[in-house]
């Protein structure tokens, strides 16, 4: 990322330049997700609960470079690593 705006008085925010790289054994020159902005605007009344609510979402310039290998490709392998990080 090259930047982050959140306002929680405003209830929106900005992410610049995000970006996930290719996981292990797939090309590194290319990114697997990248995108130029994301802007949003949220619901106040929910800041505080379990559910997010999101009134607006813009999503600018959004690449995914999918690359599939004979037994997997780079996005199962992006999912098991986010299972397997998150269930430790």
């Amino acid at each position: 990322m090259s930047d982050v705006k959140i306002s929680l008085y405003k209830g929106k925010g900005t992410i610049l330049g995000l970006s996930i790289d290719n996981p292990k054994g797939f090309a590194q020159k290319i990114k697997l997700f990248k995108l130029k902005e994301i802007t949003f605007n949220f619901s106040l009344s929910h800041l505080f609960n379990k559910t997010f609510e999101l009134e607006r979402l813009l999503i600018v310039s959004p690449e995914i470079n999918y690359e599939a290998k004979s037994d997997n490709d780079n996005i199962d392998q992006i999912q098991k690593h986010i299972k397997k990080s998150l269930f430790v």
